[in-house]
C-alpha cells in the first residue's frame, strides 16, 4: 500500500498543460485540496468501494470544510484502475463531466490524491485509486476602499480583507488572512503578506508582492514587477481575459509559482520549487530557477533558461534561445532560427521550422545526459553531447552529431550530415542524399531514400542503404551491410562482414576478413577481397571475384561470371550460362544448370559441369573434370587429369599429362593428348584418340572408334562394332564383342578381334593377331606376324614378312602372301595359300585346299582328305591322313610327294596338263661300289613323273608300275 508524490505532481502538470492549450489559467497546487483528495483515495482503496461518498458518509464539501478550506466553488473527480498519470488524465478528458471539471474557468487551486492497493482482493479490485479536487476560496473579511484622487497606504487586518485602491499611487498591505488587493490606474505597490492573497495591480507600472502562502498576483497593463514570495503563487503580468499589455518583471521566489507575463517584453523568474512561467507576444526573458519548471514563451525573440530541475520549455515563433540547464528537460521551439541547449541531464529538444542549432549539453558542462532533440524545418545543427540522445533532424539539410553515448538520430527530410560519435548508435538518414558517419561502437546506420554515404567505425555495425544509389563503408568490426534498393557500392573493411546488395546493380567489396556477400537482384559485382569469403550472386547476370583466400562463390540465378582468385575456392555457377574461373589454388567449380564455361586455372582443381552443354578447362595442375548432363567439352590441360563426360555427347581432351578420360553415356570424343592416358568411352558410339604416350583405350558399349596414335597403347573395343587403330608403337588391340575393325599400323602390335566378325590389319611391324570367334578377316601387313584366325571361317593374310598363320577352328582361308610364312589351317576344311616365299603349310584337321604358291614350299595336308598344290617352285608335299589330291601343272617345278598312297590318293593334272603328256618312270637305285658283283641289282622303289625331260613330281616308296590312269584325275 503506497501513495506516489511524483504521480501527483505529474497529474497537476498534465492538467495545467491541457488548460493552457484552451487559453485557461493554470491551477495552483493547494495543500488543503491535496490532503482532501489523498484522504478520499486511501479511503476508497482500503475500504473496498468507488464513490464520491466516503466510507463514513462524508461528501466532497464536508471533507473540504474539514481541512479549513472555505470554497467559493469547487469540483471533485474520481477514477480507478489507471496505472499512470497520463492514462488517468486521458480518461478524465474523455468523460464530459470530468472534462468540465478540469476546464472550469473560475477555479484557482488544484489537489490530487493517489493510492496504490497492492494485492487488491475485495469486491472492487482496481489497485489504483485517484481523486482530483479543484476550487477557489471564498472571501471572508471586510472591504477597504481608498480615496480616488489621493495616494493611499492601506493596511489590512489579520482577517480576510478586500482592499480597493484609488486613482493615485497606492500602497497595499494585506497583512494576515486571505486578502484581495485591487490597485488602480496609477503605479501601485501591493503586498499581500501572510495568507493566500489575490493582488491585482491594474493599470500602471505596479509592484506586487505575494508574501507568504499561495498568492494570485495580476500586474495589469503597463510594465509591472510581480514577486510571489514564499508559497505556491500565481503571477500574471497582464490579464489575458482583458487584453492587457506591458513589459513585466515576474519573480516567483519560494514555492510552486505560476507566472503569466502576457504580451510585451517580460522578465520571468521562477525561483525555487516547481514553477509555471508563461508569456505572450514579445521578446521575453525566462529563468525557471530551481525545481521542475514549465516555461512557455509566446511569439518573439525569447531567451529561456530552465535552470535546475526537470523543466518543460516551449517557445513560439521567433529567433529564440532555449537552455534546459541541469535536469531532464523538455525543450520545444516553433518557427525561427532557434538555438536550443539541453544542458545537463536527459533532455528532449525539438527545433521547429527554420535553421536551428540544437545542443544536447552546453559548452560549460561535460555534455552528459540522455537527450531528445528535434530540428524540424530548416537546416539545423544538432549536437547531442554525452549520454543516450534521440535526435530528429526534421525538414531541410541538417548537421546532426550524437557525440558520446548510445544515440538514435533521424535525419528525416533534406540532405543531412549525421555523425553518431562514440557509443552504440542508431542513425537514420531519411529522404534525400545523406552522409552518415559513426565511430567506435556497435552501430546501426540506415540511409533510407536518396543517394547516401554511410561510413561505420571499428565496431560490429549494421548498415542499410535504403532506396537509390548508396555508398557504404563498414571499416573495422563484424559488420552487416544491406545496399537495399538502387545501384549501391558497399565496402566491408576489416574483419568478418555480411554484405547484401539488394535490388539494383551493386558493387560489393568484402575487403579483409571472412566475408559473406550476397548480390540479391539485378547485375551485381562482388569482390571478396582477402581471407575466406562466401559470395552469392543471387538473381541477375553477376560478376563474382573471390580474390585472396579459400572462398565459396555461388552465382545462383541467371548468367554469371565468377573468378576464384588465389586460394582453394568453391565456385558454383547456378542457373543459366555461367563463366567460372578458378585461377590459383586447388579449386572446385560446379556449373550446375546452363551452358557453362569452367576454367580451373593453376592448382589441383575439381570441375563439375552439371546440366547443360558445358566447357571445362582444367589448365595447370592435376584436375578432375566431370561434364554432367549435356554435350560438354572437357580439356584437362597440363599434368595428370581425370575427365568424366557424363551424360550427353561430350568432347574430352586430356592434353598434357597422364590423364584418365571417361565419356559416359551417348556419343563422345575422347582425346588423351600427350602422356600415358586411360580413355573409357563407356556407353554410346565414341571416338577415342590416345595421342602421344602409352595409352589405354576402352570403348565400352556402342560402336566406337579407337585410335592409339604414338606410344605403346592398349585398345579395348568392348561391346559394339568398333574400329581400333593402333598408330605407332607396340600396341595391344582387343575388339571385344560384335563386328570390329582393328588396324595395328606401325609397331609390333597384338590385335585380338574377340567375338564377332572382325576385320584385323596388323600393319607394319611384327604383330600378333587373333581373329577371335566367328568369321574374321585378318591381315598381318608388313613385318613378321603371328596370326590366329580363331574360331569361325576366317580369312587370314600374312602380308609381307615371314608370318605364322593359324586358322584354328572353322573353314578358314589363309594366305601367307610375301615372305617365308608358316600356315596352319587347324580344324575344318581350310583354304591355305602360301603365296610368295618358301612357305610351310599345314592343313590340320579337315579336307583342306593347300596352295604353296611361288617359292620352295613345304605342305602338309594332315588329317582329312586334302587338295595340295605346290605352286611354282620345288615343293615338298605331304598329304597326311585321308584321301588326298596332289595337283601338278606345267611350270611349277618338281613336287616331292612324300606319302602318296596308291589306291587312296590321287594326282590332279592341271593347267592343261594331260595324262598322255607325262611319263611315269622308276628312279634308278645308284649302284653300290662295294656290292658283290654276283648279287642282282636292287630294284627301284621310287618313281618320278616326267614332262618331256623335266621331272615334275617325285613319289618315294611308290613303284612306277603301281601307277595307272586310276591314280590321276
Amino acid at each position: 500500500m503506497a501513495t506516489n508524490n511524483e504521480f501527483i505532481n505529474q497529474v497537476i502538470t498534465l492538467v495545467n498543460e491541457e488548460r493552457v492549450k484552451v487559453g485557461l489559467l493554470p491551477l495552483a497546487a493547494d495543500s488543503h485540496l491535496i490532503f482532501t483528495a489523498q484522504t478520499h483515495s486511501q479511503d476508497m482503496a482500503e475500504n473496498d468501494f468507488f464513490s464520491h461518498i466516503g466510507s463514513n458518509g462524508s461528501t466532497a464539501a464536508s471533507r473540504l470544510r474539514a481541512t479549513g478550506y472555505v470554497a467559493a466553488t469547487f469540483e471533485e473527480s474520481i477514477a480507478a484502475g489507471s496505472p499512470t498519470p497520463r492514462e488517468v488524465v486521458n480518461n478524465w478528458l474523455s468523460d464530459p463531466g470530468d472534462a468540465a471539471n478540469l476546464f472550469k474557468p473560475d477555479v484557482l487551486h488544484i489537489g490530487v490524491g493517489y493510492f496504490f492497493q497492492e494485492n487488491d482482493t475485495g469486491n472492487f479490485n482496481a489497485s489504483h485509486y485517484w481523486t482530483l479536487v479543484t476550487g477557489t476560496r471564498a472571501p471572508v473579511a471586510g472591504i477597504i476602499s481608498g480615496v480616488f484622487n489621493i495616494g493611499n497606504i492601506f493596511q489590512g487586518s489579520e482577517a480576510d480583507d478586500t482592499i480597493l485602491g484609488g486613482l493615485e499611487n497606492d500602497t497595499f498591505f494585506g497583512n494576515g488572512g486571505n486578502d484581495s488587493l485591487l490597485g488602480s490606474n496609477a503605479n501601485d505597490i501591493l503586498q499581500g503578506g501572510p495568507g493566500n492573497d489575490i493582488a491585482r495591480g491594474e493599470n500602471g507600472a505596479d509592484t506586487v508582492f505575494g508574501g507568504l502562502d499561495a498568492d494570485l498576483l495580476f500586474g495589469g497593463n503597463d510594465g509591472d514587477s510581480l514577486i510571489g514570495g514564499k508559497g505556491d503563487d500565481t503571477l500574471l503580468g497582464d490579464d489575458p481575459f482583458l487584453g492587457e499589455v506591458g513589459n513585466d518583471t515576474l519573480t516567483g521566489e519560494e514555492g510552486n509559482d505560476q507566472l503569466f507575463g502576457g504580451d510585451g517584453d517580460n522578465v520571468l523568474s521562477g525561483g525555487t520549487e516547481n514553477d509555471f512561467l508563461q508569456a505572450g507576444t514579445g521578446s521575453d526573458f525566462f529563468d525557471g530557477g530551481e525545481g521542475d519548471d514549465t516555461l512557455i514563451a509566446g511569439e518573439g525573440n525569447n531567451t529561456i533558461n530552465g535552470g535546475d530541475g526537470n523543466d518543460i520549455v516551449s517557445s513560439g515563433n521567433g529567433a529564440d534561445s532555449l537552455s534546459g540547464g541541469k535536469g531532464d528537460d523538455f525543450l520545444v521551439s516553433e518557427a525561427g532560427a532557434d538555438t536550443i541547449d539541453g544542458g545537463e541531464g536527459n533532455d528532449y529538444l525539438q527545433g521547429g521550422a527554420d535553421n536551428d542549432i540544437l545542443l544536447g549539453g552546453s559548452e560549460s558542462d561535460p555534455l552528459l545526459g540522455n537527450d531528445t532533440l528535434l530540428g524540424n524545418a530548416g537546416s539545423d545543427v544538432i549536437l547531442g553531447g554525452a549520454g543516450i540522445d534521440l535526435i530528429f533532424g526534421g525538414q531541410d539539410g541538417d548537421s546532426l552529431l550524437g557525440d558520446d553515448g548510445d544515440d538514435i538520430i533521424l535525419g528525416d527530410l533534406g540532405t543531412d550530415t549525421i555523425d553518431g560519435g562514440t557509443g552504440n548508435d542508431q542513425l537514420f538518414g531519411g529522404d534525400d542524399d545523406d552522409v552518415i558517419t559513426d565511430e567506435d561502437g556497435d552501430n546501426i546506420l540506415v540511409g533510407n531514400r536518396g543517394n547516401d554515404r554511410l561510413t561505420a567505425g571499428n565496431g560490429n555495425d549494421q548498415l542499410f542503404g535504403g532506396k537509390d544509389d548508396d555508398l557504404l563503408f563498414g571499416n573495422g568490426g563484424l559488420d552487416t551491410m544491406f545496399g537495399d534498393l538502387g545501384s549501391d557500392r558497399v565496402f566491408g573493411g576489416d574483419d568478418d562482414d555480411e554484405i547484401y546488395g539488394g535490388a539494383g546493380n551493386d558493387l560489393l567489396f568484402g575487403e579483409s576478413g571472412n566475408d559473406t556477400l550476397s548480390g540479391n537482384q539485378d547485375q551485381d559485382f562482388l569482390n571478396g577481397g582477402n581471407d575466406d569469403d562466401l559470395l552469392n550472386g543471387g538473381k541477375g547476370n553477376d560478376t563474382l571475384l573471390g580474390e585472396v583466400g579459400n572462398d565459396t562463390l555461388n552465382g545462383d540465378a541467371d548468367s554469371d561470371s565468377i573468378e576464384g582468385g588465389l586460394g582453394d575456392d568453391l565456385i558454383v555457377g547456378g542457373t543459366e550460362d555461367d563463366l567460372l574461373f578458378g585461377n590459383n589454388g586447388n579449386d572446385t567449380l560446379q556449373g550446375e544448370a546452363g551452358a557453362d564455361l569452367l576454367d580451373g586455372g593453376d592448382g589441383r582443381d575439381v570441375l563439375e559441369g552439371g546440366d547443360g552443354n558445358d566447357q571445362l578447362l582444367g589448365a595447370a595442375g592435376e584436375d578432375s573434370l566431370a561434364g554432367g548432363d549435356g554435350s560438354d567439352s572437357l580439356e584437362g590441360g597440363t599434368e595428370d587429369d581425370v575427365l568424366d563426360g557424363g551424360a550427353g555427347s561430350d568432347t574430352l581432351r586430356g592434353q598434357l599429362g597422364s590423364d584418365s578420360l571417361s565419356g559416359g553415356s551417348r556419343d563422345d570424343l575422347l582425346d588423351g593428348g600427350e602422356g600415358d592416358d586411360i580413355l573409357n568411352g563407356d556407353a554410346g558410339d565414341d571416338n577415342l584418340i590416345g595421342g602421344v604416350g602409352n595409352d589405354e583405350l576402352n570403348g565400352g558399349e556402342g560402336n566406337d572408334i579407337l585410335t592409339g596414335n604414338d606410344g605403346d597403347d592398349q585398345l579395348q573395343g568392348g561391346a559394339g562394332e568398333d574400329q581400333l587403330s593402333a598408330g605407332t608403337g607396340n600396341d595391344t588391340l582387343d575388339g571385344g564383342t560384335e563386328d570390329d575393325i582393328l588396324v595395328g599400323e606401325a609397331g609390333n602390335d597384338f590385335l585380338d578381334g574377340g567375338a564377332g566378325e572382325d576385320e584385323i590389319d596388323g600393319g607394319e611391324g611384327n604383330d600378333g593377331l587373333n581373329g577371335g570367334t566367328e568369321d574374321d578377316i585378318v591381315v598381318g601387313g608388313g613385318g613378321s606376324d603371328t596370326i590366329d584366325g580363331g574360331a569361325g571361317a576366317d580369312q587370314v593374310r600374312g602380308g609381307e614378312g615371314n608370318d605364322i598363320l593359324s586358322g584354328s577352328a572353322g573353314a578358314d582361308i589363309l594366305s601367307g602372301e610375301a615372305g617365308n610364312d608358316t600356315l596352319e589351317g587347324g580344324e575344318d576344311a581350310d583354304q591355305i595359300s602360301g603365296s610368295e616365299g618358301n612357305d610351310f603349310l599345314d592343313g590340320g584337321a579337315g579336307g583342306d585346299f593347300l596352295l604353296g604358291g611361288v617359292g620352295e614350299d613345304t605342305i602338309i595336308g594332315a588329317e582329312g582328305s586334302d587338295t595340295i598344290s605346290g605352286g611354282a617352285g620345288n615343293d615338298v608335299l605331304t598329304g597326311g591322313d585321308g584321301r588326298d589330291v596332289f595337283e601338278l601343272q606345267t611350270g611349277n617345278g618338281t613336287e616331292l610327294i612324300t606319302d602318296f598312297e596308291d589306291g587312296s590318293d590321287r594326282i590332279r593334272l592341271a593347267g592343261g596338263l594331260t595324262l598322255s603328256q607325262i611319263r611315269i618312270v622308276p628312279i634308278p637305285v645308284p649302284p653300290d661300289p662295294g656290292a658283290d658283283p654276283d648279287t642282282p641289282p636292287e630294284q627301284p622303289t621310287d618313281s618320278m613323273i616326267l614332262l618331256g625331260q623335266d621331272t615334275i613330281a617325285i613319289l618315294p616308296e611308290v613303284r612306277a608300275f603301281q601307277l595307272n590312269s586310276s591314280d590321276f584325275i
